[in-house]
């Protein structure tokens, strides 16, 4: 009876669970401040902390509109939260979900020194 009971009891927990697990508001603000910063390595470590692969922003579209997307293959979205070209070096910081659901396929960025 007592392991019918723990059962149940993870069962009922497992029911209340988010079904999709979504990037917090609070985290995505604190980004988007890095972002206005310009600071490109704080970006990228403050991304890496915040959009972790799985996790979802179901309200995407809303989020980036002022970012330059695209679409890299039928269903996933691309966007751009950065990108810089100088003299010496040029980089970008992007975001790669799925289009429907918002759900975190990559977070990326790379960064070139010209010679």
């Amino acid at each position: 009876m007592r392991y019918i009971c723990i059962v149940c009891l993870f069962a009922l927990l497992a029911g209340c669970a988010p079904a999709n697990p979504t990037v917090s508001p609070d985290a995505f603000s604190e980004f988007m401040e890095v972002v206005q910063s310009g600071d490109y390595h704080a970006m990228t470590r403050k991304g890496d902390e915040v959009f972790k692969e799985g996790l979802y922003i179901p309200d995407h579209a809303e989020l980036f509109a002022r970012f330059p997307w695209s679409e890299v293959e039928p269903g996933y979205i691309r966007y751009i939260l950065y990108s810089f070209d100088g003299e010496v070096s040029g980089g970008e910081v992007y975001l790669i979900l799925e289009r429907d659901s918002g759900r975190i396929i990559e977070f990326n960025y790379f960064e070139a020194t010209y010679e």
